[in-house]
């Protein structure tokens, strides 16, 4: 499981498989390059599930094995100073199977209303409308038909305003929420990829790390 999960972060990156090779031993790496292989021509709809069947066998390792493994994954995650939205969505993910080591503590919600949180929403949302497609109409009806759902007066934000670290700092804070508009909130952003009744791959991954961070799971659907 845990070569799974390098191999699934090293394999669009030659400084990820470089850091890969040094932190495994002779043994491992053979295998490693074994599964890398199958990895690189499996169909990326087949990624969510293989960090879901790997999760069981992560959580029977140690606290530092599992300290280990978490200190490798970030490494392989930073080798190249960028961390794309696939490396946020695998570490999300994990996050959530394996809470305990990864630092998910019990969620310590504030009676704010819903519509305190409208900056956080709009990054969430104009970022999951993005995932949906490049042409900027049809990803701002996506984003229209979330903000209906949720009833407060928000407006989508552009791109850049879009990043990995926005992302997380919004859902940090939105984790904040009432369970009840968690709730709410979720149930807005499945609306914001399935309007077109269409559920790409990139829109089902970032829609399972946002749950997961809210501590809101939405299991693996798409068309």
């Amino acid at each position: 499981a845990r070569l799974v999960m390098f191999a699934l972060v090293a394999a669009n990156s030659p400084q990820a498989q470089q850091e890969v090779a040094k932190a495994l031993s002779v043994e491992e790496l053979a295998e490693y390059k074994s599964i890398a292989s199958c990895i690189a021509d499996a169909d990326p709809l087949t990624r969510l599930p293989m960090i879901d069947l790997g999760a069981p066998a992560l959580r029977t390792l140690s606290k530092e094995q599992l300290s280990v493994f978490h200190q490798t994954l970030v490494s392989l995650v930073k080798s190249d100073g960028v961390v794309d939205r696939f490396e946020w969505v695998l570490i999300s993910v994990l996050q959530k199977h394996t809470s305990n080591m990864f630092g998910n503590s019990k969620i310590k919600t504030k009676r704010h209303p819903l519509s305190s949180y409208g900056a956080e929403m709009s990054i969430v949302l104009s970022a999951l409308a993005y995932c949906g497609s490049n042409h900027p109409e049809e990803a701002k009806r996506a984003f229209l038909v979330a903000v209906e759902k949720l009833g407060v007066n928000i407006q989508m934000v552009g791109t850049t305003s879009c990043t990995m670290k926005r992302l997380n700092i919004a859902l940090k804070k939105l984790r904040l929420m009432k369970f009840i508009d968690r709730g709410v909130f979720i149930e807005s952003c499945e609306l914001c990829v399935t309007h077109d009744d269409c559920v790409t791959v990139v829109e089902a991954e970032t829609l399972r790390a946002i749950g997961d961070i809210l501590d809101c799971p939405i299991p693996l659907f798409i068309q």
